[in-house]
């Protein structure tokens, strides 16, 4: 993660493009979930949650898994527009 960041912000500044970076991590509902269905739905659920992201991304974009409840994405080029 951190090298790609490191490449994303060298790249970037030479273009002087600037780059998005965005954490998405669930919070409230998680624990409940953890607790009151077995672990292989939970884990389907970050999976299906990592998949639907990844199909939002453009090239050059990057994903990362970083913790059990958390996504990080890399969005080159981004810098200052609205992402939506």
């Amino acid at each position: 993660l951190i090298a790609r960041l490191r490449a994303a912000k060298e790249r970037e500044e030479s273009r002087r493009a600037g780059f998005a970076l965005l954490i998405v991590q669930f919070r409230e509902g998680w624990d409940s979930i953890r607790k009151t269905l077995k672990s292989s739905v939970g884990e389907w659920i970050l999976y299906q949650t990592g998949v639907r992201i990844s199909n939002l991304l453009g090239p050059g974009d990057f994903l990362f898994h970083t913790s059990e409840t958390e996504f990080v994405l890399v969005l080159p080029g981004r810098k200052g527009e609205a992402l939506g």
